[in-house]
């Protein structure tokens, strides 16, 4: 099932159910929290699922500059309709911005609705300006995940499926005369985590939302979460990303073996492999300049063999050579995130702060 598809289904009930005065959990839970979490307004602003768009209203009479961005035509149609918000139909995960455009994206109650998330969050990455926030609110996992077994206190809370699966989520709801069907993706908080890792993002600020009244059920339990992520600075990039440089046969041979021993392993122990801001000088270093060679992205979590950081080119002085990661074990193909051409027009648009 695509979600959207679902949504697109949904459209009319949503715009009646958003817009009833005081009725969403937005009024009570999100929006004051929403408007203290996020900077203040700068360059633009993107909502990333503006849904009929009343995020998208409050950022704007705030001051902020908003680009909204929905994949259903209805919901789009809608927001389109605020004053000062410029809305267009499209998919999160190919945002119609040039990269670095905007200083603040927001997925408002969205992510969870997305099929796509890492192409999400490496959309908001890309379209992010260094040292922009990505403010992210969703459903708490642990809300999506299981259940009370009765309505008032005391009451227990389980688990109705295995909390790290990802599965649909197909609600209908029915309140005060307004019914309304949530169709959505349970996935546990390491999956929003991973991906926003893997997108390049540091995560500055997350906030576990429950119910006011200690008398609530809910009081305990997390209903929801809110997340701030920053997209470093190029002087501050925290990146954890590991390269490997190869020829395209070594390459092919890794993907259909599933392990690679390059003669180094053999010959000195560990195989050479660079950062992100290594991988240029390193190739110059070792190869011609018109090497046609292929650079292999490493998840340091999925390597099998121990990672050692040794201090390369000490004869420059004390603390003044670089540390290189060294891998002390065979490559395997679990741990190789993408491929990337590394040609020299590659090499020389090769942006050390970006996801590549």
């Amino acid at each position: 099932m695509k979600l959207r598809w679902a949504w697109e289904a949904e459209a009319d009930r949503w715009i009646a159910w958003a817009r009833e005065p005081g009725f969403d959990s937005y009024w009570r839970f999100h929006r004051r929290q929403l408007l203290g979490l996020v900077p203040a307004p700068r360059r633009l602003t993107l909502d990333v699922g503006c849904g009929e768009g009343r995020v998208a209203r409050d950022l704007s009479v705030l001051g902020h500059r908003v680009v909204g961005v929905d994949p259903v035509r209805t919901l789009a149609h809608a927001a389109a309709h605020n004053q000062g918000v410029v809305v267009a139909q499209g998919d999160g995960a190919r945002l119609p911005l040039w990269d670095g455009a905007v200083d603040l994206v927001v997925a408002f109650m969205s992510p969870q609705d997305v099929d796509d998330l890492a192409g999400l969050m490496t959309e908001a990455y890309r379209v992010l300006e260094p040292g922009g926030r990505f403010y992210v609110a969703v459903v708490h996992p642990i809300n999506s995940s299981g259940h009370f077994d009765r309505p008032e206190k005391p009451a227990t809370f389980s688990f109705g499926a295995p909390y790290l699966a990802e599965r649909f989520i197909d609600d209908e709801v029915e309140q005060d005369g307004l019914t309304m069907r949530f169709v959505s993706l349970h996935r546990p908080l390491d999956r929003y985590s991973r991906c926003l890792e893997g997108a390049g993002f540091v995560i500055e600020t997350m906030r576990e939302l429950t119910e006011p009244d200690p008398a609530s059920r809910w009081y305990d339990v997390p209903l929801f979460l809110h997340l701030v992520a920053v997209k470093p600075p190029l002087t501050a990039r925290l990146d954890r990303r590991i390269f490997h440089i190869t020829t395209g046969s070594e390459a092919d041979r890794l993907m259909a073996e599933g392990a690679l021993e390059p003669p180094s392993l053999a010959a000195e122990g560990f195989v050479h492999c660079s950062t992100a801001a290594q991988v240029v000088d390193t190739t110059a270093r070792y190869y011609a300049p018109e090497a046609e060679v292929v650079l292999l992205e490493l998840d340091p979590e999925l390597v099998e063999s121990d990672i050692a950081w040794p201090e390369v080119y000490p004869g420059l002085g004390p603390g003044l050579g670089q540390r290189f990661p060294h891998v002390h074990g065979p490559l395997t193909r679990a741990a190789v995130r993408r491929r990337h051409p590394w040609g020299p027009g590659d090499r020389r648009q090769w942006p050390i702060s970006e996801s590549g």
